[in-house]
């Protein structure tokens, strides 16, 4: 239970809640119905949820990162493409016979 507790909340540190929303839904739901089967003595069906709820927020930290170092290569290409214009820019300035 703790180790599905602490897989629960490093996907919300994480950031799940913006980039694996349904991921993150499903782990925490899955960790409420394992709480309440501990409480209620199931202690088979409580593994069960806890287990699955681990998988699901490991399913969201994945989903986070992919989604996080995505979102940080489009923004360097960009910043690439930026820079490769500006420099063109000055070329055909220089090739003018202007000045930098």
């Amino acid at each position: 239970m703790t180790v599905a507790k602490g897989a629960v909340d490093a996907a919300h540190a994480a950031g799940a809640q913006a980039y694996a929303p349904t991921e993150l839904r499903l782990a925490n739901d899955k960790l409420t119905n394992a709480q309440r089967a501990m409480v209620d003595k199931d202690y088979t069906e409580a593994l069960h949820l806890a287990e699955q709820a681990q998988t699901d927020a490991q399913l969201a930290i994945g989903k986070t990162q992919a989604a996080k170092a995505s979102k940080a290569a489009d923004e360097a290409r960009a910043d690439a493409r930026t820079v490769q214009e500006d420099l063109e820019r000055k070329a055909r300035r220089v090739g003018a016979g202007g000045t930098q």
